[in-house]
């Protein structure tokens, strides 16, 4: 029998049920028997693992042998990414390239390798894709989320810069069929304000983003606000923000931040002039927020002319109500020092002493006896 030079090359592509799964591909020098096919088959192939893990050695042998660079994962997480989609370097991302891979593949969500990247914050690896002319200006099947989208959630400022510079819109809309301007998802600057991050913020704008993020359920503003980033709020404000803009039912910045508890936040907000006494779609106002929250904040508010004795219109409840129930005696100590109508029903006919006693707790009880002896 002729012998046969035999080229063994192991890789390790995972760990099943706590073993190490090897795949082994045979060549000889007369013909291929190689094993490529049946390890395709497999949810992570070894094509995929050498590409996540850059291993750029391993991916063009693999290629080599008949590996197919454009092989879509199976299976229910990340079914239909390609090894470029899971890359991680711009190395590997050439040699994909270099072999054929394809820029426009899409996995089952709509996600391009260039969405991947920005998704993972790859910045490097976007840049290259870009350099290598991947639509920067594209959607998810959803018509949610495009690269700038990803990028600036993510908060990477390399991919938002590499996207950004090669004319990706700064506030990209899709509006699929059956679906309004009003029901878009956040804009890019809307992500990174609610998510913190500065950099990016402050390149969004400088691009000429939209401060009001029109196309989002509510502005930059309240976005930061929401998440308690104060350094952002103030450069938003720094920028021309209105501090007293309104959507998402009325709600307002000043709203979010008494929510998020951020007291710095708050004064900051009041010192640009937030109207303390605005209020939402169902008469929510920031004490009534912050009445189960932080008595500091409640001191800024009151301090700052906000209505003690508002009532919510959806059910008639008052901030002494709100802090009732959710038994904060220091809260209820200083709303009864400013003066609030301790006897004053909501819309079922209960005052907050009733309301504190439903807690059937000893705090609950002190609350209820101190509401009604003053």
């Amino acid at each position: 029998m002729k012998a046969l030079r035999l080229l063994v090359i192991v890789i390790v592509v995972g760990a099943l049920g706590g073993g190490v799964v090897w795949y082994i591909v045979n060549r000889t020098a007369t013909q291929t028997t190689n094993t490529i096919g049946n390890i395709e088959r497999e949810s992570m192939s070894a094509l995929h693992k050498a590409a996540q893990d850059g291993d750029v050695a391993t991916l063009r042998t693999l290629i080599a042998d008949g590996a197919d660079p454009d092989r879509a994962l199976r299976g229910t997480v990340g079914s239909g990414r390609t090894p470029l989609m899971v890359a991680r370097d711009a190395a590997t991302v050439d040699a994909l390239l270099e072999a054929g891979a394809g820029l426009g593949e899409t996995d089952a969500e709509g996600f391009t390798a260039l969405m991947c990247q920005a998704q993972d914050g790859h910045a490097d690896a976007v840049a290259a894709l870009v350099k290598a002319g991947a639509s920067v200006n594209v959607f998810d099947n959803g018509g949610t989320w495009s690269p700038l989208h990803l990028a600036a959630q993510q908060g990477e400022p390399g991919a938002v810069r590499a996207l950004l510079d090669a004319g990706a819109e700064v506030d990209p809309v899709w509006v699929p069929q059956g679906r309004t301007l009003t029901q878009l998802s956040p804009s890019p600057l809307h992500l990174a304000a609610r998510n913190g991050h500065l950099e990016v913020v402050r390149m969004l704008l400088d691009a000429g983003a939209d401060i009001s993020c029109r196309t989002s359920p509510s502005p930059a503003l309240q976005a930061a606000a929401t998440g308690g980033h104060r350094e952002i709020a103030k450069l938003l404000l720094a920028r021309g923000a209105d501090v007293n803009e309104q959507r998402d039912r009325g709600l307002s910045a000043l709203m979010a931040a008494a929510r998020a508890g951020k007291l710095e936040l708050v004064r900051e907000l009041i010192a640009a002039g937030a109207d303390v006494n605005a209020s939402t779609e169902d008469g929510q106002t920031a004490l009534l927020v912050a009445s189960d929250v932080d008595v500091a904040i409640v001191d800024a508010l009151l301090g700052a002319g906000a209505d003690v004795n508002v009532q919510r219109s959806s059910d008639g409840m008052n901030a002494l109500m709100v802090a009732a129930l959710a038994e904060k005696t220091d809260i209820v100590k200083r709303l009864l020092d400013a003066g609030i109508d301790r006897a004053r029903p909501n819309d079922f006919n209960e005052t907050a002493a009733q309301l504190a006693r439903t807690r059937g707790t000893p705090t609950g009880d002190a609350i209820a006896k101190l509401i009604e002896a003053k």
